[in-house]
This record gives structure tokens, sequence and C-alpha cells, in this order.
């Protein structure tokens, strides 16, 4: 209904239309002279499925989201509204990859990342002593929730915990938090989860795919360091080192000598806060909002029917 409004409004008016992926019309009902830029929210569905089907090999107790988000690809809609787009706009490097690999040209893709909610207060101090690692999202494969929990169980990181924040796990990868130095949190509303994020200090997510991942952002705001993977919109941020560690999807190794390392710098006092909340500050949304016009005025000029 919204991409059928949209183009009729676009065909009564001579605009172009702006779009997310999911949003629109169909080939038939394109208005004609109009142009459409498509901004593609979530990675394409084709080589999200042969990653998490690669992965859902080696680790079992994905079987249930696994066979759920698969589920979730097959929509034709998502498969097929690039094909439609005179230009096509994404957030991350990650899902301009996987236009790519769905046979998109390269060329007609636009990477914008999005940007920081600057806090209004700098983050406070983080209390000496134990280092607080924190998940927040869905216990699902795609979020590589199960990587995390076996990384931790096999070599937990020394005076550390982690709290995982889901408010819907998988049975099988829930399972698997039986270290005692591991706490299973539900929902939580915006000023327990505000509260959460202030007292921990590294935040991690190394999900498999990630059309972007705005909790990064959250976390990196209120000052957490972010281990985050390349399949994500981490990369495109360029921060130091301070304020974030990037490692490759899958590598449980990796991922444990990196929380290793991250809760010796807590134990010798090096994670600074405010220097990640002011890295994240550098990048406001009033930046993603210039570059996304500056980018449809270029394509304005530019089109030709």
């Amino acid at each position: 209904m919204h991409a059928e409004r949209g183009a009729r409004l676009a065909a009564k008016s001579g605009a172009h239309l702006y779009c997310y992926g999911n949003y629109l019309p169909e080939p038939a009902d394109r208005p004609p002279h109009s142009g459409i830029i498509d901004f593609e929210f979530h990675p394409h569905p084709g080589l999200t499925r042969k990653l998490l089907t690669e992965d859902a090999a080696l680790f079992p107790e994905v079987a249930i989201s696994h066979a759920e988000e698969i589920a979730a690809l097959d929509r034709a809609a998502i498969n097929n509204a690039w094909r439609q787009a005179d230009a096509i706009v994404c957030a991350s490097s990650m899902t301009r990859r996987t236009l790519e690999f769905a046979g998109c040209d390269a060329n007609n893709i636009t990477v914008i990342p999005y940007g920081f909610q600057p806090s209004e207060v700098p983050p406070p101090d983080r209390p000496t002593g134990r280092c607080e690692f924190l998940f927040v999202g869905q216990g699902i494969q795609r979020k590589g929730l199960h990587h995390l929990l076996r990384a931790w169980a096999a070599n937990p990181p020394r005076d550390s915990r982690l709290t995982v924040v889901a408010y819907r796990i998988d049975p099988g990868i829930a399972a698997l938090a039986t270290h005692p130095t591991i706490r299973l949190l539900g929902y939580l509303d915006r000023p327990a989860l505000q509260e959460i994020y202030a007292a921990s200090d590294v935040f991690v997510m190394p999900s498999l795919v990630e059309g972007f991942g705005l909790v990064y952002l959250e976390a990196l705001a209120t000052g957490c360091h972010v281990i985050a993977t390349t399949n994500t919109g981490v990369p495109d941020l360029a921060l130091g080192g301070d304020a974030a560690t990037v490692i490759e999807p899958g590598d449980l190794s990796r991922l444990g000598e990196v929380m290793h390392d991250l809760a010796e710098r807590k134990c010798s006092g090096l994670l600074d806060p405010q220097a990640i909340a002011r890295q994240a500050a550098t990048r406001p949304w009033s930046t993603f909002r210039r570059e996304i016009g500056d980018h449809a005025a270029q394509f304005l000029r530019s089109y030709k029917v």
C-alpha cells in the first residue's frame, strides 16, 4: 500500500522516488519519467543464505533460528528490489558486498554509514576491577551469539562477566550459556538498558551478517569498546583501535584472544570510555543526513529518462 501510494503521488507531481527496498513499487506501477533511489536496509538474501547455511553445518545448536531466518529470506520483494532502481544506497560495505554477490553493478552502489547520537553527558568512569562484557540483540544465529558463548566457555577472560540481553533467544543457543560468569537477561526498557550500557566496558556482537548494526553506535556513544566483525557496519566508521576491534566472523579463537586482551586492558586502566564516546561524536546523524542529501542531489543532476 505504501509503495502504491508513493508511486501514485510521484506520477501526479512528477517527482522522483527515494524508497527503502521493501517499499519500492512494482515495475508496472513505476511512474513514467521518475528516477528511483533504493536504500537497501538489509543485506541481500543470496549471500546471507550462503553464510548462514555454512555456519549451521558447523554449529547444530542454531537449527531453530537458522530455519526461521532462511524462511524469512524467501520474499521476492527483498530479493529483487535493487533490479528496479537507478541508484542504490546502503549503510555498510557488507550490504554492498551482498548486492554485488547477487549481480548488482558495484558502480551503482554508494555506501553512506549511519551516524551517532552523541550523549548529552559524558559517560561515567567505570569502576576498577571486573571487566563487564555486554551483548544486546536477538539471540539468533545471525547475531553470532553462539560463537560468543562458545568462545567464552572455552576460555573465559580473567575477572570478567558476560551479560546477554536478548528479548528472544534460540533455545539451542541459550543452552550454551552454562558458565557461571554468564548471565542471561530478557527484555529491558530503555532506562534499564542505558544503565547497563553505562556499567559495561566492552560491547561484543560477532554477527555473521549485519546490514549495519545500530546497537554498535549505542554502545560506542556510552563509552563501550566494541567488538564487531567484518560483516557489519563498524569497519565503515573508521574508528581507532581504542574504540573498536574488528575480527572475521566465526573465528572463535581470535574472538577469545580479543576478549582476553580487552579484559587485561580494563585491569590496567587502558579502556577510556570518554575517549571512546568522543570518537563516536565525530560522525553525528547530521553528517549522515547531509551525505544522503548530497548523493540525491548528484543523482538528480545526472538522471536522464
